[in-house]
């Protein structure tokens, strides 16, 4: 008597539940091996939300929402924060959602940019309605000119460890445009009221 090891490998092409039988010859006996097996896809919605919403209305929103845009794992899709004065802050939000039946894990791209944060940086996404992540870019310049843009920066969000999510990124660090006409000035005594 002898032991050999069978190796099957499973390539799934639809998410179904999978049941067949392999026939096998075993010293000119017929032998049949069930293999069972489930194939399944990872269904995530990446949104960048436009504008300022409560945690509340993030805990609610999904693709299709006009509040946000789904992004592609195609392409990169362009993220402006505009022009920002110095020392203030623009944070941007974007969603992960999972709409599948199991969890996936996310990771966000390491920026070398000290003026950009990103808030987390890596987790888990569960399934079920209204399981949500909700990441936060803040970009927040401490000076202005070339180390205060963002032009040319990309971000990328990968999902599953497969599907990835690219942000080409722009802003820039600005002055306030204050001019006062004078340095010092004396009003003198003035009357309390």
């Amino acid at each position: 008597l002898g032991r050999t090891s069978i190796e099957v490998e499973f390539c799934p092409t639809a998410e179904m539940h999978y049941n067949f039988n392999l026939p096998c010859m075993v010293q000119h006996n017929p032998l049949q091996l069930n293999v069972k097996g489930e194939g399944y896809a990872v269904h995530e919605d990446v949104l960048l939300v436009m504008g300022e919403l409560a945690p509340e209305e993030v805990a609610t929103i999904s693709a299709g929402d006009s509040r946000c845009i789904a992004l592609s794992n195609a392409g990169a899709a362009a993220l402006d924060f505009g022009r920002i004065f110095i020392n203030s802050e623009s944070t941007r939000t974007i969603v992960l959602c999972n709409t599948g039946k199991f969890h996936y894990d996310f990771d966000w791209s390491r920026v070398l940019h000290p003026m950009l944060q990103m808030e987390p940086m890596s987790g888990t996404v569960h399934p079920g309605p209204g399981n949500r992540v909700a990441c936060t870019m803040t970009f927040a310049p401490t000076d202005a000119g070339d180390r205060a843009t963002l032009d040319g920066i990309r971000m990328a969000c990968t999902v599953a460890g497969a599907h990835r999510y690219l942000l080409a990124l722009s802003g820039r660090g600005d002055k306030a445009a204050v001019d006062f006409s004078f340095k010092r000035h004396n009003f003198g005594p003035c009357f309390v009221d």
